[in-house]
């Protein structure tokens, strides 16, 4: 995994072998669960808790989807009721030569529902069309690739005020910040500093709330912390 933004490779030459998939709910009995699987795993997640691979965590959220190599020690903690979709699957051949990027947990937002759909008919067909069922999950993970690698594109062209913002929010977690004290340090006014934050995080990732600009930094931070910048100063 990179430090910038959790990811691994994958071969996805062929289609992948499908071992098990299903609907799942946790949360109920107990709130902590640890797993040892030795294939890889794809989780559409629709709660919100923690997940701790080989002891680094992450936070997961609905909406999210998850991907974790095989022999990977998962630990996840739930805050009650926790329900997602998985599948557990198996890389068909020889190592592939030229693998490609695949992020360990991405928010796919407004896209969460219509690809949860189309892996829950990955769950429904696969006992009685294994073939198609695993070309279907083929799909979903070249979607999920190409998404890692568009991401990283637009990490390596963001704007220098985009950067040198997102750093002062690493250093300053637990201090209040302001819209207008943020965009003076980078040198931008306040306005331009907003519309480059909705050009390079969307409005999934970067909302205004009552009084308060809110930047959900996923994307930057790697762990999808919430940050309130007030506003008030600014007006």
């Amino acid at each position: 995994m990179s430090e910038d933004g959790p990811s691994w490779t994958i071969g996805l030459a062929r289609p992948p072998e499908i071992t098990f998939c299903m609907h799942a709910t946790h949360g109920i009995d107990r709130l902590v669960d640890r797993y040892h699987v030795r294939a890889w795993c794809v989780h559409f997640y629709r709660y919100e808790g923690e997940l701790f691979l080989d002891g680094r965590r992450l936070l997961i959220r609905p909406g999210c989807v998850g991907i974790i190599p095989p022999g990977i020690q998962q630990e996840y903690r739930y805050k009650g009721r926790s329900e997602h979709l998985f599948a557990h699957f198996l890389l068909r051949g020889s190592p592939d030569p030229e693998p490609v990027p695949i992020a360990a947990m991405q928010d796919m937002g407004r896209d969460f529902a219509g690809l949860a759909q189309r892996f829950e008919h990955v769950i429904r067909i696969r006992d009685a069309h294994p073939a198609r069922a695993e070309a279907r999950l083929w799909d979903i993970l070249w979607e999920l690739s190409e998404r890692t690698t568009r991401a990283t594109d637009r990490g390596e062209r963001r704007h220098t005020a985009v950067e040198h913002t997102c750093r002062i929010i690493q250093s300053r977690l637990s201090e209040p910040l302001s819209v207008r004290d943020l965009a003076r340090s980078a040198g931008v006014s306040p306005a331009h500093l907003t519309r480059l934050f909705r050009n390079d995080f969307s409005d999934k990732h970067f909302f205004i709330k009552g009084s308060d600009l809110l930047v959900k930094a996923q994307t930057t931070l790697s762990f999808g912390l919430v940050y309130a910048f007030s506003s008030k100063s600014d007006q």
